[in-house]
């Protein structure tokens, strides 16, 4: 039987430590913030296209834990497409999101 953790097993050890969660937002926001950056968009011209504004943008490059349908639709303005994926020790399983744009 593997050994692994309920995902809230692990979030909690890392909320538990306020060094550690800072770490994880940081390379989080930084994540969301060089994806846009690298692509030349601006808050404001990436806020234009979701049809938000830029205060909007700049909270999901913040959020701690935005969700994943804010992700999608996030990636799916700078032009690409969000994929999850379930990875276990035999198998490896897609996850579908729905549609971007698609009420929540």
């Amino acid at each position: 039987m593997p050994k692994t953790k309920p995902f809230r097993q692990l979030a909690e050890k890392i909320d538990a430590d306020p060094a550690r969660r800072a770490r994880v937002d940081e390379h989080k926001r930084v994540m969301l913030a060089e994806l846009r950056q690298s692509l030349d968009l601006t808050q404001t011209e990436l806020a234009e296209t979701l049809q938000v504004t830029q205060r909007g943008v700049s909270h999901v490059e913040h959020e701690a834990n935005p969700r994943l349908a804010t992700l999608s639709d996030y990636v799916n303005a700078l032009g690409g497409h969000l994929e999850l994926r379930a990875v276990f020790d035999d198998r490896t399983v897609e996850l579908s999101l729905p549609p971007a744009g698609k009420q929540r």
